[in-house]
């Protein structure tokens, strides 16, 4: 699980570093990685999570909308009003791929069976995947995540508002960390949302998403891609 104690430090130690002299770019990192502990502690699954939950209730959910006003509009500085930075060969290569997708698909509902996997199943199920795939490098960057606890986060209470999101990935710009969690719906689903997040870390590890650098949205064409084959791999 992930350290609570360890993640309040570094929000701690970055909130001391923004009131100091930083450079454009550091503060960038600064803001980026203070956003993710804070997201990190409010949807850590432990008393904060409940805390949070409880004073939206209780509240209309004012109480998050109060508490987190200055974040949400330090992201959207950070992610949304800054002009895209494409790199000319990723776009060549996303728009190569795009033509090759159906232009038509065919919605399926799919009925899980019940699978109650323990963390350690999941974790299990994910090395061996990535174990197999057969690229070293994403491996080795796996194993930053999967063979690291507090990397992990696998619980069964989320923040409202985030009931639809399986699991979601943080990433830690100063101290180049990422941290993955899901939340648990006790079906082969787990194992599938998992690998995602954790493909996710990879990506960050590989080539982190700074958003005055590169654009952001592109973090997703990875993690789909690993779900593909993912899916292959179970049904081999």
């Amino acid at each position: 699980m992930w350290n609570i104690l360890e993640i309040r430090k570094k929000q701690k130690y970055v909130l001391q570093k923004l009131r100091s002299n930083v450079t454009k770019e550091e503060q960038e990192k600064l803001e980026l990685s203070l956003i993710s502990y804070i997201s990190m502690l409010s949807n850590s699954g432990t008393l904060y999570t409940k805390f949070y939950n409880f004073m939206d209730r209780i509240t209309k959910d004012r109480f998050s909308l109060y508490r987190n006003a200055p974040y949400i509009q330090m992201e959207q500085k950070l992610v949304s009003e800054q002009i895209p930075k494409f790199d000319d060969n990723y776009l060549n290569f996303l728009i190569t791929l795009a033509t090759n997708i159906a232009s038509t698909s065919n919605d399926e509902q799919l009925d899980f069976i019940p699978l109650n996997l323990s963390g350690e199943d999941l974790v299990k199920i994910s090395s061996n995947f990535y174990l197999q795939l057969g690229d070293q490098e994403i491996m080795q960057n796996a194993f930053k995540i999967l063979g690291d606890s507090t990397s992990l986060n696998i619980t069964n209470t989320s923040r409202e508002g985030f009931e639809d999101f399986g699991g979601i990935t943080y990433n830690d710009y100063i101290f180049n960390k990422s941290y993955c969690t899901i939340k648990k719906s006790n079906t082969i689903y787990d194992a599938q949302i998992l690998n995602h997040e954790v493909m996710h870390g990879i990506d960050f590890y590989m080539h982190p998403k700074i958003p005055s650098k590169n654009y952001f949205g592109f973090h997703e064409v990875p993690t789909y891609t690993i779900d593909y084959v993912m899916l292959v791999s179970l049904e081999q």
